[in-house]
């Protein structure tokens, strides 16, 4: 018999997504299973089951990819050790960084303390792995975006999402961005200006 991880995978994101939809929740494959007999027997909705039909059109997502400050150690560093399509995305950015900087981004975000992922040379690249790693996960979930937007650092990952750029040359980019802007005085400042 398939997990029950499995068929929700499946129910999810390779079968059609039909007009009728039903949830439900239990706390053992038998609970489960109980609740769905319970709805193929005619049942209605009960505190366990929601059961409805969906009504127009949902609107397609739109992936938003942040700037510089959302970082942290160890972001990303569950979903690399559960999800293929994440750690393949960030294997690929690993290898672009080894091959400019001669050191790991996977030690940097997940061994190196919050002072070095703060440093403008290794957040930008640690930032855009972990973004266009959550945009392959979502991706390989049947997920895909109407639109991108980005700040920042994201305007890159967003940029190579859209089909702007390779992920050679959107990374190369960001690598470079950020070793410009590494060398800059610290104590910079961002301004807004309203227009007419």
């Amino acid at each position: 018999t398939a997990s029950l991880r499995d068929i929700c995978y499946t129910a999810a994101t390779r079968r059609e997504h039909f007009r009728w939809r039903l949830a439900a929740v239990g706390q053992s494959r038998r609970q489960l299973a109980e609740a769905l007999d319970a709805i193929a027997d005619g049942g209605g909705a009960s505190r366990d089951v929601a059961l409805g039909q969906v009504k127009g059109r949902a609107p397609r997502p739109v992936f938003v990819f942040t700037g510089q400050g959302a970082q942290y150690p160890g972001m990303g560093a569950e979903l690399y050790e559960r999800h293929a399509a994440f750690r393949a995305a960030i294997d690929r950015c690993e290898a672009l960084y080894l091959a400019r900087r001669g050191t790991s981004l996977k030690a940097l975000m997940w061994q190196g303390d919050e002072a070095a992922l703060a440093c403008t040379e290794h957040t930008q690249p640690a930032l855009f792995a972990l973004e266009y790693a959550l945009a392959q996960l979502w991706r390989s979930w049947g997920i895909e975006p109407a639109a991108v937007i980005g700040h920042s650092v994201g305007e890159y990952v967003a940029a190579h999402v859209a089909g702007v750029f390779s992920l050679e040359d959107a990374f190369g980019l960001l690598l470079l961005r950020s070793e410009l802007m590494g060398a800059l005085p610290a104590g910079g400042a961002m301004l807004a200006l309203q227009g007419p």
